[in-house]
């Protein structure tokens, strides 16, 4: 991934490059100087958009998407991770909080997260 943003950056100075000096050469002829690399970079400009929207845009969309779907399946009984590594299990589901029920050396504590804080479901392994 990051060496696809790394192309995004390095492309638009490719092209600067491959059009030579900034300062156009003197030509006797009329009309000719500088329009190719104006062209050049008004097509090449859509193109930097449409990699950035299928590069960084649309993936991080579908990210937030799952999340958000994550966040409105959330149940009691589900057995969950936190951002911070916290494995538990739901008690209860609020509007913006979730109460986890941790077994911590054999003593039951339960914890309200927010429901941002709950980062996947994990899977039962005693079931399988």
């Amino acid at each position: 991934m990051s060496f696809l943003r790394s192309l995004l950056v390095l492309i638009p100075a490719l092209m600067m490059a491959a059009d030579g000096p900034s300062a156009p050469a003197p030509s006797t002829a009329p009309g000719s100087g500088v329009g190719g690399s104006s062209m050049g970079m008004l097509i090449m400009l859509p193109l930097i958009f449409g990699l950035m929207y299928f590069i960084v845009i649309r993936p991080q969309r579908r990210e937030e998407k799952k999340r958000k779907e994550l966040m409105s399946a959330l149940n009691r009984g589900d057995k969950v991770t936190t951002i911070g590594g916290i494995h538990g299990e739901v008690v209860a589901v609020g509007e913006a909080t979730v109460d986890l029920r941790i077994n911590a050396s054999g003593n039951e504590v339960v914890v309200r997260f927010n429901k941002g804080a709950i980062a996947s479901m994990v899977a039962d392994l005693k079931a399988t």
